[in-house]
């Protein structure tokens, strides 16, 4: 074998043999977003897009034959039909997924464009004018007063990188909550559990 098949071999087996913990989660959608806080999950509560056409140029056809449709037709037709997604969690509740370098409150680069998709959420019609509780979580490593203090500065770093992306500052309550909300189901030490969740307030 080359040099050059050994490294792609080598390339394609690193991520298998990563835990899952060590892999960048996708970020969660502007639309699974706005879902998750609204529990509007047909995708009426839409998110402004930044490219593209305003409209789809979808057609209604009421009775009769349908006509011969173009194969972009065709697919339009069926993205339309997609069943609507659900909420991931409690209606107005959402998780973004949002990393940080280990033991601190900065964000990685992924946490960056995780954050990115709240401030695209933001600008849905469904949540004009609402507030929110910005939480920060942790594992249950290390003690107590060192990860409640962390969870606060977490949720703080992502208000303040959502006002440098033109988000309110105003519309934001920033709350720590340490390691005494674990994800249901997961080992309270488990890194998932290092996040920030966003609460829709009355």
């Amino acid at each position: 074998m080359t040099i050059r098949t050994i490294a792609a071999a080598a390339a394609m087996l690193v991520p298998a043999l990563l835990p899952a913990a060590a892999r960048a989660a996708p970020p969660v959608s502007s639309e699974q977003i706005v879902c998750d806080l609204t529990g509007d999950c047909s995708g009426n509560a839409g998110t402004p897009t930044r490219n593209g056409p305003k409209t789809r140029g979808f057609s209604i056809i009421h009775g009769g034959t349908a006509p011969a449709q173009s194969q972009a037709g065709r697919h339009a037709r069926t993205r339309a039909a997609a069943p609507a997604r659900a909420p991931r969690s409690t209606v107005g509740h959402a998780n973004l997924a949002i990393a940080f370098l280990e033991g601190s409150a900065v964000l990685t680069s992924a946490g960056r464009r995780a954050s990115d998709e709240f401030v695209k959420a933001l600008q849905a019609p469904a949540l004009a004018g609402k507030r929110f509780t910005i939480g920060g979580h942790t594992s249950a490593v290390g003690g107590r007063a060192y990860n409640q203090d962390l969870s606060e500065r977490r949720a703080a770093a992502v208000v303040d990188y959502l006002v440098t992306q033109g988000a309110d500052r105003a519309r934001f309550d920033v709350k720590g909550f340490g390691f005494d909300q674990p994800i249901p189901g997961m080992a309270p030490s488990a890194p998932a559990n290092r996040r920030v969740e966003v609460i829709a307030l009355p």
